[in-house]
């Protein structure tokens, strides 16, 4: 193991060195959502540059991305990568389960005639973000959604 000569002062102002042993170098593991970025990324010939131009994203947040470095994503962030790959959020994201509150959220005036696939993106985003199940979350979710265009 290497280590770090610094400089450390004692109580009277006296400087002492210390040897630190360096932090190991830690690797990250890819996410499987930032995989499937990488995956659907590389079918379409896309370098990480051009879909971050394409996504209106700044540069190198790709790469967090696919790298894991990133293990929170804004929806909106995520729903203009899945436009950018002409796929959807659902598309990105490996099946989940359906929660009984977004079901009975499905049933409500503010859903507006939610189909069953926007409610499967709702709830693959709450899984992937780890939001709130709140009806405020529900809507902003589902007008997300909403804007991004069909296939």
């Amino acid at each position: 193991m290497g280590y770090d000569d610094r400089v450390w002062h004692d109580g009277a102002g006296r400087r002492i060195s210390r040897d630190v042993p360096k932090e190991p170098f830690r690797q990250r593991q890819p996410s499987p959502l930032g995989m499937e970025i990488y995956r659907r990324r590389e079918a379409k010939g896309m370098t990480r540059e051009r879909l971050e131009e394409e996504a209106g994203l700044k540069p190198n947040h790709i790469n967090v991305i696919e790298n894991g470095e990133r293990k929170r994503i804004d929806p909106e962030i995520l729903a203009r990568i899945a436009r950018a790959l002409d796929c959807t959020i659902e598309d990105l994201l490996e099946p989940i389960e359906i929660p009984e509150s977004l079901r009975r959220f499905q049933a409500t005036e503010a859903a507006e005639g939610a189909t069953d696939a926007e409610i499967y993106e709702i709830a693959s985003a709450l899984r992937l973000f780890q939001y709130s199940h709140s009806v405020r979350t529900y809507v902003k979710l589902l007008e997300l959604i909403r804007e991004k265009p069909k296939t």
